[in-house]
């Protein structure tokens, strides 16, 4: 239920890092050599308290230009609380965003090195 922007949050966040860590980034097939698939969305995972909470789930894969998986990694239930559901999803993609940053990014560049 997430907004359009909210889902943009990590695609910037991918985006960002490999940019950082010198992997150019292009938008056109045409010119990758390989290919960043990334499917996110949240969904209602309670409330209570007056706390809403939205539970986060994504998928990005890195494909080689045959579409063969070079990688592939699942984010399953990232919790998002806050006092109303926008709130709470806006919430989850923060948390996803750091995951992706961290140990996602890690298993990412290695791949593209072995």
């Amino acid at each position: 239920f997430g907004s359009p922007n909210q889902n943009r949050a990590l695609e910037r966040a991918l985006t960002s890092a490999v940019s950082e860590r010198g992997v150019r980034v292009c938008n056109a097939e045409g010119e990758a050599d390989l290919i960043i698939e990334l499917e996110s969305d949240t969904q209602r995972g309670g409330e209570g308290q007056g706390f809403h909470t939205a539970l986060l789930t994504a998928s990005v894969q890195l494909l080689d230009l045959n579409g063969d998986v070079i990688l592939h990694k699942s984010l399953d239930r990232v919790k998002g609380v806050q006092l109303n559901w926008e709130g709470a999803s806006q919430a989850a993609y923060s948390k996803a965003s750091m995951e992706i940053r961290g140990s996602f990014l890690q298993e990412l560049m290695e791949s593209l090195y072995q």
